[in-house]
Parts: structure tokens; C-alpha cells; sequence
């Protein structure tokens, strides 16, 4: 490998790690709420917001330090977003002690929403459970959505794959999708600000909750 391209890797990685240190913060966590404010007001002035949403909820996550969270997108070396995360993966991906999960963001609202979301928030979602459990580590794994607003059908559509009659054998198994708007996710955001750094598990009791609803919903 080029020398300098390796010098530069070991920069950013660096400048990563200490970045994620310190999200882990309680002084951070009006600065995630008030750039969620900027994205859901019409009349903000951020350049793009869809952007700026991915990078934010990686921020979130950050908040519960007990885990490893991996952003997909592109990130200069002030650790601000440069590009999107590539596609054929989700957004983020969170490992915790006691599941893994696959974060998915989108400003789409209405029928593009279920049209441009639904069945690639399932294959990523689905093709990381298989991935997980091929390599023989049996936490279950989740995915959570997170919207502006949420279209109805993409709703339906997520719970649906919840109460299919037979597992998917191309995913392992039954995919799972937490279907939240940005509001409910600053709420959880806002709840854990007094005790950041906080631990997953209240995090992992939200989703398994949302699960057996979804389940028992008609």
C-alpha cells in the first residue's frame, strides 16, 4: 500500500476513536436534539438534511457507548459527513452485549417511502442476521427505521414480516423492524441525556417491546 494513503487511514482512525470517546457525553446531548430540531423544521438552512440526518442518528447512538457503532457514510477529518453510506448496506450498524442492529434513516415520506425503503430496509436488515448467524454468534438481530414521518404501508409492511407463517431461509430467519419517527428517537435520546453515558439495555427493551407489539397487532 501507499505509505501516505496508510498514514492518512491511521489519521482518521484515530481522530474516530477519539471522536466516539467523546459523544459519550452528557454536555452532547442538547447539540444532537438541537440538530434534529434543524432537520424536521422546513425552515432550517442546512444544505442537506438527509445527510445531515445519517450522521446525527450515528451521534445518537454514540450516546450509549457500550457498543460498537459503525457508520457507513463518509466522514472528513472534523468527523463532519461527506457522502452517504454506499449502498447494498444499512446506514449504521450497532453491536451490543446482547444483540446487533441495523439502523436505516430517510426524509421520504408518503408512498415513496414504502416504494423506496421497504424491501431494501429488509435485505439489509435480513442480510446482516444471516451474516451474523453463519459466523455463529447467536444474538438476535434487529433493524430499526427511522423516519420523519412514517407512511402507513411501510409500517404495515415491516409488520407484516414479523407474523409471516414461515421464516425467511435467505435471511435465517424472521426479519425485524422497529419502525420509529425522528421524535420518538430524540425522546429516547432525551430520556438517556442524565445518564450518559448509559448502557444498551433500555435501548434493547424498547425494540424487543415494539417486536411483540408488532406480533400482536391484527
Amino acid at each position: 500500500k501507499n505509505t501516505l494513503y496508510e498514514l492518512e487511514e491511521f489519521s482518521h482512525q484515530n481522530v474516530l476513536d477519539q471522536y466516539v470517546k467523546e459523544m459519550a457525553n452528557p454536555s452532547n446531548v442538547d447539540d444532537v436534539i438541537n440538530v434534529f430540531s434543524k432537520i424536521t423544521d422546513s425552515r432550517s438552512d442546512l444544505a442537506d438534511k438527509s445527510l445531515t440526518l445519517e450522521w446525527n442518528t450515528w451521534r445518537g447512538l454514540l450516546l450509549m457507548d457500550d457498543g460498537k457503532i459503525t457508520t457507513h457514510m463518509g466522514l472528513d477529518l472534523k468527523m463532519q459527513p461527506l457522502y452517504y453510506a454506499l449502498g447494498k448496506q444499512p446506514d449504521i450498524v450497532c453491536e451490543y452485549d446482547k444483540f446487533h442492529l441495523a439502523v436505516e434513516v430517510t426524509l421520504q415520506t408518503g408512498v415513496k417511502q414504502y416504494q423506496s425503503e421497504g424491501e431494501s430496509v429488509e435485505r439489509h436488515v435480513g442480510e446482516l442476521q444471516k451474516k451474523v448467524l453463519d459466523s455463529g454468534d447467536s444474538r438476535p438481530v434487529y433493524g430499526l427505521f427511522i423516519a420523519k414521518s412514517l407512511n402507513l404501508d411501510a409500517v404495515h409492511y415491516f409488520q407484516n414480516l414479523q407474523n409471516m407463517p414461515r421464516p425467511s431461509l435467505r435471511h435465517g430467519g424472521l426479519v425485524r423492524i422497529v419502525p420509529i419517527e425522528i421524535q420518538d428517537f430524540v425522546a429516547l435520546v432525551s430520556a438517556a441525556g442524565p445518564h450518559v453515558p448509559v448502557r444498551s439495555d433500555s435501548l434493547f427493551n424498547f425494540i424487543e417491546k415494539s417486536c411483540r407489539a408488532s406480533v400482536a397487532a391484527p
